[in-house]
This record gives structure tokens, C-alpha cells and sequence, in this order.
């Protein structure tokens, strides 16, 4: 499980935090529809975030398998 910020950089992308909120609201609308659980992550800016499911994140940035 990854965030939206930390499964950017994995893939070397910048997200500002508004591109990683609208793309945390797409990825929990593809989790909910797929039947993945969201978790969450104490996070020092925000108190905690969710986290994603690595397919799921796949699918939200459109990459392939890694």
C-alpha cells in the first residue's frame, strides 16, 4: 500500500496536492468498485492519509506492472 505522493515518486512524478486529491478520490472510487480495502497512514503534514493498494494505483496512474 502506498500513498498517492509516495507512489508518484516511485515512478519519478510530481503531483501538486491538488492533482494528489483529485487522484486520492479516483483511487477510492476504483477501490470501492474493485473491492479493495483503503488504509491509512499517520502522515506529520495532514495527521494521516489514505493508502492504496499498488494495482489500484497502477490502474489511477496508468502504468503497467512494474
Amino acid at each position: 500500500y502506498f500513498s498517492i505522493i509516495a507512489f508518484a515518486n516511485r515512478l519519478g512524478r510530481k503531483v501538486s496536492t491538488e492533482q494528489a486529491r483529485s487522484l486520492g478520490r479516483y483511487a477510492g472510487r476504483y477501490s470501492r468498485k474493485h473491492g479493495y480495502p483503503i488504509g491509512q497512514a499517520p502522515d506529520a503534514r495532514y495527521g494521516h492519509v489514505n493508502t492504496y493498494h499498488a494495482e489500484v494505483l497502477r490502474a489511477v496512474f496508468g502504468v503497467a506492472e512494474q
